[in-house]
């Protein structure tokens, strides 16, 4: 699957192209969402919130 930088959101923005965009709260579902070939994933960070329990965003590491 090809990789799209920020110039590439530029352009289609620029052109009127529409494209897709999903959230990823974790690594299982950014990998369905890159095979199911969804071109860009916004990577939330609220998950240590939703689904960890903290009260705030900061306690979350990579690993998590």
């Amino acid at each position: 699957m090809a990789r799209y930088t920020v110039l590439d959101l530029a352009a289609w923005k620029k052109s009127g192209k529409p494209f897709a965009m999903l959230t990823a709260y974790d690594s299982t579902m950014a990998s369905v969402f890159d095979q199911a070939g969804v071109p860009i994933l916004l990577v939330g960070d609220s998950a240590g919130n939703n689904f960890l329990g903290h009260e705030n965003t900061i306690p979350v590491t990579l690993d998590e």
